[in-house]
């Protein structure tokens, strides 16, 4: 499990999301420094992914989408939240081959957008 040590403010499309606060980290797949998690061996792992935004007026929205080796596995939306908070959570099951890529990827982001992708836990493994 990892979570972001701080808001993500305004990311570039594109961007790949570094959770840089690694909790567990079972095996060392998943690089704090790249974003990127390495399958370790073959199998089907389960990926979370959660995120939090705080009201804000005007209007604004974040997309981020999950990817493996490149391909949309996962889609999460933040749309305009003036309000109230928005908490958002996202799952893939996913087959991997040794050494096959996940990450966490901005896709959009419209007007300015301050949020937190709290939590990615790329670790679980279903044998």
């Amino acid at each position: 499990m990892s979570q972001l040590s701080k808001n993500l403010d305004n990311p570039p499309k594109g961007q790949i999301v570094i959770f840089d606060d690694v909790i567990t980290n079972v095996g060392h797949a998943y690089s704090g420094n790249t974003g990127v998690f390495r399958a370790p061996a073959n199998g089907d792992y389960t990926f979370t992914m959660i995120a939090t935004a705080r009201p804000s007026p005007g209007d604004h929205a974040l997309h981020l989408i999950m990817k493996k080796n490149g391909n949309t596995i996962g889609y999460l939306f933040l749309d305009s939240n003036h309000d109230y908070y928005l908490k958002r959570t996202e799952n893939a099951v996913v087959s991997l081959t040794k050494g096959d890529e996940v990450f966490v990827q901005v896709n959009d982001v419209i007007g300015t957008h301050i949020g937190k992708v709290a939590v990615f836990t790329p670790i679980s493994r279903v044998f």
